[in-house]
Protein backbone atom coordinates (compact mmCIF):
# COMPACT_ATOMS: atom_id res chain seq x y z
CA UNK A 1 0.00 0.00 0.00
CA UNK A 2 1.57 3.43 -0.90
CA UNK A 3 2.00 5.83 1.52
CA UNK A 4 -0.63 7.94 2.54
CA UNK A 5 0.54 11.84 1.72
CA UNK A 6 -2.19 14.11 2.42
CA UNK A 7 -4.31 15.62 -0.40
CA UNK A 8 -3.51 19.20 -1.04
CA UNK A 9 -5.89 21.96 -1.63
CA UNK A 10 -4.56 22.80 -4.91
CA UNK A 11 -5.27 18.92 -6.04
CA UNK A 12 -8.71 19.33 -5.03
CA UNK A 13 -9.26 22.65 -6.70
CA UNK A 14 -7.16 20.92 -10.22
CA UNK A 15 -9.59 17.88 -10.07
CA UNK A 16 -12.65 19.93 -9.93
CA UNK A 17 -11.58 22.62 -13.07
CA UNK A 18 -11.48 19.37 -14.35
CA UNK A 19 -14.78 17.46 -13.82
CA UNK A 20 -16.53 20.69 -11.54
CA UNK A 21 -17.18 20.77 -7.83
CA UNK A 22 -20.35 18.44 -8.03
CA UNK A 23 -17.73 15.70 -9.06
CA UNK A 24 -14.98 15.80 -6.79
CA UNK A 25 -15.62 14.14 -2.74
CA UNK A 26 -13.39 14.88 -0.46
CA UNK A 27 -15.19 15.90 2.93
CA UNK A 28 -14.79 13.17 5.52
CA UNK A 29 -18.45 12.60 6.17
CA UNK A 30 -19.37 12.48 1.99
CA UNK A 31 -16.42 9.63 1.72
CA UNK A 32 -17.51 7.48 4.12
CA UNK A 33 -19.47 5.14 1.72
CA UNK A 34 -16.19 4.78 0.11
CA UNK A 35 -14.42 2.81 2.40
CA UNK A 36 -15.53 -0.55 1.85
CA UNK A 37 -15.13 -1.72 -1.90
CA UNK A 38 -16.56 -5.43 -1.09
CA UNK A 39 -13.39 -6.98 0.51
CA UNK A 40 -12.48 -7.41 3.66
CA UNK A 41 -10.66 -4.75 3.45
CA UNK A 42 -11.25 -0.90 4.60
CA UNK A 43 -9.34 2.10 3.66
CA UNK A 44 -10.60 5.77 3.41
CA UNK A 45 -10.03 7.67 0.15
CA UNK A 46 -8.61 11.02 0.34
CA UNK A 47 -11.22 12.13 -2.24
CA UNK A 48 -12.87 10.49 -5.09
CA UNK A 49 -13.39 11.68 -8.45
CA UNK A 50 -16.61 10.95 -10.94
CA UNK A 51 -15.86 11.62 -14.12
CA UNK A 52 -17.93 11.39 -17.24
CA UNK A 53 -15.46 11.24 -20.06
CA UNK A 54 -12.32 9.61 -21.22
CA UNK A 55 -11.16 13.16 -21.89
CA UNK A 56 -11.81 13.61 -18.11
CA UNK A 57 -10.24 10.24 -16.77
CA UNK A 58 -6.82 10.95 -18.80
CA UNK A 59 -6.77 14.84 -17.28
CA UNK A 60 -7.10 13.63 -14.20
CA UNK A 61 -4.50 11.08 -15.03
CA UNK A 62 -1.94 13.60 -15.62
CA UNK A 63 -3.41 15.92 -12.86
CA UNK A 64 -2.67 13.23 -10.26
CA UNK A 65 0.86 12.92 -11.25
CA UNK A 66 1.74 15.96 -11.42
CA UNK A 67 0.86 16.31 -7.64
CA UNK A 68 2.09 12.89 -6.55
CA UNK A 69 -0.82 11.28 -5.49
CA UNK A 70 -2.02 7.90 -6.45
CA UNK A 71 -5.18 6.54 -8.10
CA UNK A 72 -6.65 3.33 -6.92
Amino acid sequence: MPPEIPISNSLINDLSKIVGNQYVIWRPEDLLVYEYDGSIDKAMPQAVVLPSTAEEVSEIVRTANRHGAYIV
